[in-house]
């Protein structure tokens, strides 16, 4: 979208699944997220837009991570025009994670993460991996 190259131009086109993804998808914005996606398409006072800075920072890499939890929150629901929360939508997500069985999937994935993200010589052991996997690459690369 940044080079102009696709044909989705405006918000409510990014809430279906691109027409170029051969397969059945459900990715897609809603509303209020692909209104404020889209303003960072237009370029700013630099003439360049988030988007584009972004795009230019990545091209060329090797390698991206991005990474995605599942189950780890639950969204309150949002009206879909003004994404105002209501006392009930806030009420009605609280009560389904900590009370309703629905919600045990989530009580439990926040037990796991909290062994994660607790623990802090095992961050410590994730900053030092992820170190020195970086300066291995980087001098089989300079080689």
């Amino acid at each position: 979208m940044t080079k102009g190259d696709d044909p989705r131009t405006e918000p409510e086109h990014l809430t279906v699944a691109p027409k170029w993804v051969p397969f059945r998808s459900n990715i897609a914005y809603r509303l209020y997220e692909a209104k404020r996606l889209s303003d960072h398409f237009d370029a700013k006072v630099s003439g360049v837009s988030h988007f584009f800075r972004m795009e230019s920072t990545i091209a060329g890499r090797k390698v991206i991570v991005v990474h995605s939890w599942s189950k780890v929150g639950k969204e309150v629901t949002r009206n879909e025009q003004d994404e105002t929360y209501t006392r009930n939508s806030v009420a009605e997500t609280i009560r389904l994670v900590i009370v309703e069985e629905e919600g045990r999937v989530y009580r439990n994935k926040a037990k796991e993460m909290n062994v994660l993200f607790a623990d802090k010589d095992l961050q410590y052991q994730y900053i030092d991996n992820f170190v020195e996997v970086v300066q291995r690459n980087r001098k089989s690369s300079d080689a």
